[in-house]
C-alpha cells in the first residue's frame, strides 16, 4: 500500500528558524513572572543559543545576539521584564560561541569573587563526573543556567585555582 499524503506537499525551501516566536514566548514567561532555565550552546548553524525551559514549557531554543543576552541577563539577576524592541531575527553565526558557556563561568566565578554576583555558583565535584565534563549551575532570582563542558586542564586548573573544586 502506498501513502499518498506528501504527494501534493510542496518542499519547504526556506528553512528560517523562528527566533522571533521564542523571543514572544519567553517575554510572555517572563510577563508571567515565571523561574527561566538556560543552557548555552553553539547550534548546529553555528549561532550562539539557549535552550529556554520553565516548570511548565519544554525546552525550545532562543538564537541569541548581544542585546537578548543582555535583555535574559537583566530578567533572571533583577526580574527586569522590558526588551526595548530587541529585534530577534537579528542574530548572526558566531565561530567564538563554541568557548561561550566556559568564558560566562568563568566570568560569573570571578564575579562572585569580587561581590559582584548575587547568586549562588555551584560545580559537581570532579569525582562525580564520569563523562569527562564540568558541569556546574549559577541559581539566581529569576533563573538558572546549567553548564556542561568538556573538562580540559585550564578549565580544572582555574576552578581549583578558585576553590569550586577540589
Amino acid at each position: 500500500m502506498k501513502l499518498k499524503f506528501l504527494e501534493n506537499a510542496e518542499a519547504v525551501k526556506n528553512n528560517v528558524y523562528d527566533n522571533k516566536g521564542a523571543h514572544d514566548t519567553i517575554k510572555h514567561l517572563m510577563e508571567n513572572n515565571s523561574i527561566l532555565r538556560l543552557k548555552f550552546c553553539t547550534d548546529r548553524e553555528g549561532y550562539l543559543a539557549t535552550m529556554v525551559e520553565t516548570a511548565k514549557t519544554s525546552g525550545f531554543k532562543y538564537r541569541l545576539n548581544e542585546n537578548s543576552l543582555n535583555w535574559l541577563w537583566e530578567y533572571i539577576t533583577k526580574g527586569s521584564v522590558e526588551d526595548f524592541g530587541i529585534d530577534p531575527m537579528n542574530v548572526v553565526p558566531d565561530e567564538e560561541s563554541k568557548n561561550f558557556q566556559e568564558t560566562l563561568l568563568r566570568q560569573l566565578v570571578l564575579k562572585k569573587e569580587n561581590g559582584d554576583f548575587y547568586g549562588e555558583l555551584q560545580v559537581t565535584p570532579m569525582f562525580r563526573e564520569i563523562s569527562g565534563k564540568v558541569t556546574a549551575t549559577a541559581s539566581l532570582k529569576k533563573g538558572k543556567i546549567t553548564f556542561s563542558m568538556e573538562r580540559t586542564t585550564e578549565l580544572v586548573d582555574f576552578l581549583k585555582e578558585h576553590q569550586y573544586i577540589a
